[in-house]
C-alpha cells in the first residue's frame, strides 16, 4: 500500500488545486461546506465531481463552472488533474488513495471515524482527517479550510 496501485489516467483536463469528490450521504452538510469553501479557498482552483443524474447537479450548477458528473473513469481523470482531493470516506477517496493523491478527509458520519477505515492513518501524508482544536474529527468548515491549506502547502 505504500505505492499507488492504479495508474493515473491520461487527460488533457486543466489542472486544478482541489478536486472535491463526495458521495451523496449527508448531502446537506457537504453542500453547505462546498458553499463555504468556495469563498474561503478562493485563492485555489476547485473542481467539483459528483455522481450523474442527482439533484446535486441542479443545486451546485450555478456555483461551479468547473464541475464534472460521471463514472469512475471520469472521476479518475478529475483526480489525475488535481493536486489534492477533498473527499468523504467513500469510493472516491479510495480511488484517490489508489492513485497516490493526497486526500483531505471530511467525514460527517461518526461511525466512519473508526481507525479501521484508515489503513494509511489520519495525519498525512496520504490521508489527513479534518480535526478540530481538541484533536477529534470534526465537520467544521473552518478546520476543513485550514486542513486543505496545510495539505496544499505540503504538496508544493
Amino acid at each position: 500500500l505504500d505505492e499507488p496501485w492504479i495508474a493515473p489516467q491520461p487527460t488533457r483536463w486543466k489542472h486544478v488545486d482541489i478536486a472535491i469528490a463526495f458521495s451523496e450521504t449527508h448531502f446537506e452538510m457537504k453542500y453547505g461546506l462546498i458553499w463555504l469553501l468556495y469563498n474561503d479557498l478562493s485563492d485555489f482552483s476547485l473542481r467539483l465531481c459528483y455522481p450523474p443524474g442527482r439533484w446535486s447537479e441542479v443545486l451546485l450548477s450555478d456555483l461551479f463552472a468547473d464541475r464534472v458528473a460521471g463514472d469512475w473513469l471520469t472521476y479518475a481523470k478529475a483526480i489525475t488533474a488535481s493536486r489534492v482531493v477533498l473527499a468523504c470516506n467513500s469510493g472516491a477517496h479510495v480511488l484517490a488513495v489508489a492513485m497516490g493523491k493526497p486526500v483531505v478527509m471530511y467525514e460527517p458520519m461518526e461511525a466512519r471515524w473508526n481507525p479501521i477505515f484508515f489503513p494509511f492513518g489520519t495525519a498525512g501524508p496520504q490521508v489527513t482527517l479534518v480535526r478540530g482544536n481538541d484533536g477529534q474529527p470534526t465537520t467544521d468548515a473552518r478546520h476543513t479550510a485550514d486542513t486543505m491549506r496545510e495539505v496544499l502547502h505540503a504538496t508544493h
